[in-house]
């Protein structure tokens, strides 16, 4: 059974239709890569997933129900979370205190806070950083740190956007683990991603966005050699 279902997705500003009759499922328990061009839609996709913007036309099932009219805030309490391009964290505050808030907003209590947080800060790799203030941290932990505040939300479906920009190469194989780590807790995940060769080892399925619409979808093999992905990826006169 997927756990996320689109269909038929659809998304205007205006007289740009960023969104164009999308549909795409999420196995549950899979990670799925989402590629495409700068501009093809990815991140409207996320946001429309995850509530940020509200569909125009089209349905979004999550475990089978549909999510369609629900506000941001109310679909990561059904399970839905996500992280940014750009690392959000409360800076004034310790990496402790960032993750204890994702916690309280899904509703923790006071009394399960200390074990619970202690056991996501070492799953993605910050144990002993705990009273490092956000500030502090360098852009690879950032990311870490902004895994951790989604997992403190219990998440079932996690959307990763583009979580390996801006890190070296021993970094990304750090942050590559971290996610490995949390798809074998029980927890899908659609990542957004620009780094093919990460992309490959990671996912189970890959779907391709370009001007909106979806180009091509299936194992990573089969999406690379289609002349539709390499198209948009090259264009005419390079494909």
């Amino acid at each position: 059974m997927a756990i996320l279902e689109v269909i038929d997705a659809e998304k205007n500003f205006g007289g740009l239709k960023a969104i164009s009759k999308v549909s795409l499922s999420v196995p549950r328990g899979a990670i799925l890569g989402l590629i495409g061009p700068n501009g093809s839609g990815k991140t409207t996709l996320f946001n429309l997933i995850s509530g940020f913007l509200r569909l125009d036309a089209g349905v979004l099932r999550f475990n089978g129900e549909e999510i369609s009219g629900l506000k941001a805030h109310e679909r990561v309490l059904q399970g839905i979370t996500r992280t940014f391009q750009i690392v959000k964290p409360f800076r004034s505050l310790t990496v402790y205190e960032n993750v204890k808030l994702g916690f309280l907003a899904k509703g923790g209590r006071e009394r399960d806070l200390n074990p619970r947080i202690e056991e996501i800060i070492e799953s993605v790799g910050l144990k002993g950083m705990e009273e490092e203030g956000a500030s502090n941290l360098p852009l690879g932990n950032l990311k870490m740190l902004e895994i951790a505040r989604s997992l403190a939300t219990n998440p079932q479906l996690l959307l990763l956007d583009e979580v390996f920009g801006g890190l070296s190469h021993q970094e990304v194989d750090v942050l590559s683990r971290v996610i490995r780590r949390v798809n074998e807790l029980g927890v899908s995940i659609i990542l957004v991603e620009h780094l093919m060769s990460e992309i490959v080892k990671l996912v189970q399925g890959i779907v391709v966005l370009n001007f909106g619409m979806k180009i091509a979808e299936g194992p990573a093999a089969e999406v690379f050699k289609n002349p539709e992905v390499i198209k948009a990826y090259l264009g005419d006169e390079d494909a």
